[in-house]
């Protein structure tokens, strides 16, 4: 159980982690670019 626990919340940690990052790269992009990948994140 305690394997799954961990699995868990590495998954989490990676996923904010790209969060992060796709964040960024949102910032890089032209505006009409950045409005079509924004919905992506979620």
């Amino acid at each position: 159980m305690e394997e799954h626990k961990e699995a868990i919340i590495n998954i989490e940690i990676e996923l904010w982690r790209f969060g992060q990052v796709f964040e960024r790269l949102l910032t890089k992009l032209d505006a009409g670019e950045s409005e079509r990948y924004t919905s992506q994140l979620r």
